[in-house]
């Protein structure tokens, strides 16, 4: 029997690679046929603050070029969200060159693609506007647009909010889109929310207009160019220590007084990345940096690009309980590793998922290097 082992491994390899061979293996990569330039995204959240509900709105305007002739369908990512009617493709004039029905549309669950089978092809080289309205689902699972709440100290008042997490694939669970790390574009965000809560996106607010029925829309101005799942933003009741336009620790008003390390640390550290990298931070194409804290959150941080999103153990510092030594360096090196994804990362970024480690190296370097040069004893004596 021994000298039969051999060859009956040999027949079982031989055998597994014709069952591989004559099956149908996904592509799971976008074509580069067509590519996004600009995301203009709404989306608003149903109910109010007391009672949100667990489905929002959305509506996406996604400016995009063929790269050569004869292209007859769009392909995108999207999961778990519903197209609510047909989508409509216009020219650069703003003039609708198709309606594209359902029928016209085909979904491949397994590789979350969306495929817009065109009856005209697209002119290379020429801007469109492919626009969808849809509804998508405010989920438990800390993936794309999630739920979170905390009990307000003073009133023992559950207080609820919505915030995001694209990484790594999540940007598809919150509106259509082209989601690859190497398919950058701008996009700019409208968050409608009711009145008593506010919006925080990865840039500076621009304004914010009555939507009537006590609900408002915060409009917020373009990103740099990044990836898809460097957007972010977070609705709720937080209380911003800074200046929301520029450098701000944001945070839930019961712990606005805990956030002065975090503050402090923050300002020295995008300011000692800007000097060692010749760059300042405003330099890289976007004026606004928010730190902001969550009840839940599945990492320490997430290095979306002007907005990072931390876990609250990250920013509070509890006088007498979470602000000895240990604490501290903890805040630091986190907040030095995310915010040094602003330059890798962010700004320079690698072209598949499977290069993700260099993202990280750069950061987890970076976290220690820039741990030691922070003065940590003037900031403990400003606090």
């Amino acid at each position: 029997m021994n000298s039969l082992g051999p060859v009956i491994w040999l027949l079982a390899v031989i055998l597994s690679l014709s069952v591989i061979g004559g099956g149908e293996c996904s592509d799971y990569r976008l074509s580069r046929n067509v590519l996004p330039t600009f995301y203009d995204l709404t989306i608003s959240l149903r109910g109010d603050a007391e009672n949100p509900e667990e489905i929002f709105d959305g509506e996406v305007k996604i400016t995009l070029h063929a790269l050569q002739a004869n292209v007859q369908q769009i392909t995108l990512h999207k999961d778990n969200i519903d197209i609510l009617s047909n989508a409509q493709l216009y020219n650069d004039a703003g003039l609708i060159v198709e309606d594209i029905v359902n029928t016209s549309m085909t979904y491949k669950q397994e590789t979350q693609q969306l495929t817009l089978h065109l009856e005209q092809p697209l002119v290379a080289m020429q801007s469109y506007v492919l626009l969808f309205k849809y509804t998508g689902i405010v989920r438990t699972d800390m993936t794309g647009l999630f739920s979170a709440s905390y009990i307000e100290e003073q009133t023992g008042k559950t207080k609820w909010m919505a915030l995001t997490q694209m990484q790594r694939l999540n940007a598809r669970l919150v509106f259509p889109c082209f989601d690859e790390p190497a398919l950058k574009a701008k996009f700019q965000v409208h968050i409608g929310r009711p009145n008593g809560l506010n919006a925080i996106s990865n840039t500076k607010l621009l304004e914010t207009t009555d939507d009537g029925h006590n609900r408002f829309v915060d409009h917020f101005d373009v990103t740099p160019l990044m990836s898809t799942y460097l957007l972010a933003f977070m609705i709720s009741d937080y209380k911003a220590r800074g200046n929301l336009s520029d450098f701000a620790v944001v945070s839930r008003p019961d712990y606005y007084n805990k956030t002065q390390f975090s503050y402090q640390v923050g300002q020295q550290v995008m300011s000692a990345f800007g000097k060692l990298f010749h760059q300042p931070y405003p330099d890289l194409g976007n004026q606004a940096l928010l730190y902001a804290s969550s009840p839940r959150f599945p990492h320490n941080g997430m290095e979306n690009w002007g907005l990072i999103l931390y876990k609250d153990a990250v920013l509070v510092q509890d006088p007498g309980y979470t602000d000895g030594w240990e604490d501290q360096e903890y805040c630091i090196r986190i907040l030095a590793h995310e915010t040094s994804h602003m330059w890798f990362g962010n700004s320079v970024t690698f072209k598949w998922w499977s290069y993700f480690w260099l993202n990280e190296a750069f950061a987890r370097y970076y976290e220690y290097f820039m741990a030691h040069q922070v003065n940590v004893h003037t900031i403990i004596y400003w606090c």
